[in-house]
């Protein structure tokens, strides 16, 4: 039996419904019978009402590859942050941001400082200016601060923004998570910049975190009333672990 098959045998004749403007699907526990309106996934990823979902789905992954990360002698956490110059087009703005990242990590002095990490993008706009960042967490030996800016100068063609500290692992975790979700942009240019990063995965990572990436698998979820794992339906949803169309 399918999961769509098992939500309209609940009962519910109409599965979804607009509240402020936006959609969302009514959704029971097949255990105890609790129900909640979700919203459902606008395709929009600066939505303020899509990212509550989405940054406690991401979170509980970041926090684990943390958590998992090799063991390496030598190594701190660190967040790094690299910037291009202001543009009015977005587009090319982000696919120039993200292939100087990967000209960086492939550069030797990058791979012998730093051995993994995960990394997320921020766009911000000023009147008619786009301004892109990468916001990352890495796991690094001592870096020169000079020697890498430099080296961004090079793969970016001529940008020079990089920041770089040392940050605690629980730090590291709400950093990305902040980053993924955080959008101060107008509604008239959330759509805009999404379609920007339009397949572009939210966060990602990078060098020994890819193979701990792949190993993640998400906690089942559970009703919040009942705590039934898999007898129900609807926390597949709420938890983010679903796909549209689900019906």
């Amino acid at each position: 039996m399918t999961k769509a098959t098992t939500f309209f045998e609940t009962g519910f004749e109409e599965p979804t419904v607009t509240i402020d403007n936006h959609e969302y699907c009514k959704v029971v526990c097949v255990n105890c019978g609790f129900s909640a309106n979700v919203p459902v996934y606008c395709g929009n990823r600066f939505c303020n009402i899509c990212s509550s979902a989405r940054q406690k789905r991401v979170k509980k992954r970041i926090n684990w590859m943390i958590k998992s990360r090799p063991h390496i002698k030598g190594t701190l956490l660190k967040h790094l942050t690299l910037t291009m110059r202001n543009s009015e087009d977005l587009p090319t703005m982000v696919k120039s941001l993200l292939r100087a990242f990967r000209r960086l990590r492939q550069r030797a002095y990058f791979k012998q400082c730093i051995s993994g990490g995960a990394f997320v993008v921020e766009l911000t706009n000023k009147g008619n200016q786009w301004h892109a960042h990468i916001h990352a967490v890495i796991q690094s030996h001592r870096v020169e601060w000079e020697k890498l800016r430099n080296l961004w100068k090079i793969c970016s063609k001529g940008n020079t923004g990089v920041f770089i500290q040392n940050i605690p692992p629980v730090e590291a975790v709400r950093y990305l998570t902040k980053y993924v979700s955080k959008s101060e942009l107008p509604e008239d240019l959330q759509q805009i910049a999404s379609d920007a990063l339009k397949g572009f995965r939210l966060f990602n990572p990078f060098g020994s975190w890819y193979a701990i990436n792949l190993e993640y698998k998400p906690e089942p979820s559970r009703c919040p009333k009942c705590d039934a794992i898999a007898s129900y339906l609807p926390w597949d949803f709420i938890m983010g672990n679903w796909k549209m169309p689900y019906y």
